[in-house]
């Protein structure tokens, strides 16, 4: 599995990997403006546009059907959805959501039941916050490296945890595998959790980092090189790095899906971010946005390669069924 696409000539916000049937990529070209691509072959399943709306009336029936309709072409319900002042996270079922209003606010809802989550009187803002996509587990970074654990609305320990948060830097959090693991980083360390808060690695880093992604079960952890342009892998566990490869390079390695006129090679720094548990990496250059796995990286010494999946394969080499063979201009055409 090995494709790219261009999708915009605005860059891209945001990426995610949504399981089902089919699996989808959904690629946020603006803030309120969603594309939604089939995982494999990167053929377009749909896309969405969201209305306008104001998060700070979230009991009217206007909000209601708001959030009923934060789904994906396979149901599947959009795991980060920006919404004027609002961020919204929810689990894929739609059945817990936290809703971070501003930058301190925070709501957990479970099954459309709202709770405002207690927040200490010296939390000025929150740089960063996640919430498990399963269990909703929730993890908030205020602004002095604090981080605050909630387990649905109860909040359960607050962790100093050295760092330290500058505007110039890209504090981020995340909360995979049933909440069992977390990481945090201030731009220039990453710190992993383990469950109950337990510290299980700290680690500097050595070059300035754009984007950090976790697999769901917090085995893979994907970070962007900004100084290198390089996409990089480490073990979730001991935060070790495993492989790493140019973004241009895994970008001239995956077949061009082409739907809208583009560059024939993008360039330029890497932006959005996403992994998932069977090693499928989607990171976006501009509008532009590749979709490749982990037997196209480079083990560094002492890593074994990685096989690629013969499934993955297949369903590329048959991702011409999916457009016209003759396509026009405005068409969708696939060209190696």
């Amino acid at each position: 599995m090995a494709w790219r696409i261009h999708l915009s000539e605005r860059p891209i916000r945001r990426i995610d990997m949504l399981p089902g049937k089919p699996s989808i990529l959904s690629a946020w070209t603006g803030a309120d403006q969603v594309t939604f691509l089939d995982l494999q072959t990167g053929a377009k399943r749909g896309e969405k546009s969201l209305d306008k709306i104001d998060p700070t009336e979230r009991t009217t029936e206007t909000w209601s059907a708001f959030m009923d309709g934060l789904t994906a072409s396979n149901g599947v319900y959009l795991p980060s959805v920006r919404a004027g002042s609002a961020t919204i996270l929810t689990t894929p079922d739609g059945t817990i959501r936290l809703i971070r209003v501003g930058t301190r606010a925070l709501f957990y809802a479970n099954k459309g039941i709202e709770t405002v989550l207690p927040i200490d009187e010296n939390v000025q803002t929150f740089a960063a916050v996640d919430m498990d996509r399963t269990l909703g587990l929730v993890a908030a970074l205020d602004d002095a490296g604090k981080l605050h654990l909630y387990q649905q609305n109860v909040k359960i320990m607050t962790i100093d945890t050295g760092l330290v948060i500058e505007p110039e830097q890209r504090p981020d959090v995340a909360v995979v595998n049933n909440g069992a693991s977390i990481f945090v980083t201030d731009g220039k360390q990453i710190i992993a959790y383990g469950a109950n808060g337990t510290l299980r690695r700290r680690i500097e880093l050595y070059y300035s980092f754009g984007a950090i992604r976790a697999s769901a079960d917090g085995k893979l952890l994907v970070i962007t090189d900004l100084d290198a342009n390089v996409i990089r892998i480490y073990n979730g566990d001991t935060l070790t790095p495993t492989h790493q490869r140019f973004g241009v390079d895994l970008l001239a390695d995956a077949k061009r899906v082409q739907v809208t006129p583009g560059p024939t090679t993008p360039s330029g720094a890497l932006g959005a971010l996403a992994v998932n548990t069977r090693g499928v990496v989607a990171f976006s250059v501009g509008g532009s946005l590749c979709v490749t796995n982990l037997a196209r990286f480079k083990p560094l010494p002492g890593i074994a390669p990685v096989e690629e999946d013969e499934e993955d394969l297949k369903a590329l080499d048959n991702a011409a069924s999916f457009f016209p063979e003759k396509p026009s201009d405005a068409q969708t055409t696939v060209n190696s």
